[in-house]
């Protein structure tokens, strides 16, 4: 008994056919380049090949239907991509404009700190001006004290 063929081939498949099969319906482990079921015998493939046409037909309506599914599947999937593009774009621009607020509050922090050390800076040399003045009032008043305190001491011996 030969063996029976391991699958069928369905519309669109290739499948194996010898063109000489020893009993109908039996594949002989060739390929034979057809697009259609296994038929085995003689008249059977004449027969397919008077409804090639139809064949052609049904077979272009699969592949228009499979071109259709995948349009509105790209679509669907394009008009989503949009969306969130659309929604990053707005992310995108409120977070620059953030940013953008926030450097220029930075800027304007930086300049009133500049101001504030050269105040500062300034006071601080004049309170060491200030010192400096009292300190050199307060040696020269030291000076004269010791000098009456000298003179006294002169006087009372």
């Amino acid at each position: 008994k030969p063996p029976r063929p391991r699958a069928r081939a369905g519309l669109g498949e290739r499948h194996i056919h010898a063109p000489r099969a020893s009993a109908p319906g039996r594949c002989q482990g060739r390929p034979c380049g057809r697009l259609s079921s296994c038929w085995g015998s003689r008249g059977a493939i004449a027969a397919m090949e008077e409804r090639d046409p139809i064949l052609e037909e049904v077979r272009e309506n699969f592949v228009l239907k499979r071109l259709q599914e995948r349009v509105w599947r790209l679509e669907a999937e394009s008009k989503e991509l949009k969306g969130q593009n659309e929604l990053l774009s707005a992310q995108y621009t409120s977070t620059r404009e953030t940013q953008s607020e926030m450097l220029r509050t930075l800027h304007a922090t930086i300049q009133e700190n500049h101001l504030r050390i050269d105040e500062q800076d300034k006071t601080i040399e004049k309170l060491e001006g200030l010192l400096q003045a009292q300190k050199q009032e307060f040696e020269d008043k030291m000076e004269a004290e010791k000098v009456k305190w000298e003179s006294q001491v002169i006087n009372l011996q």
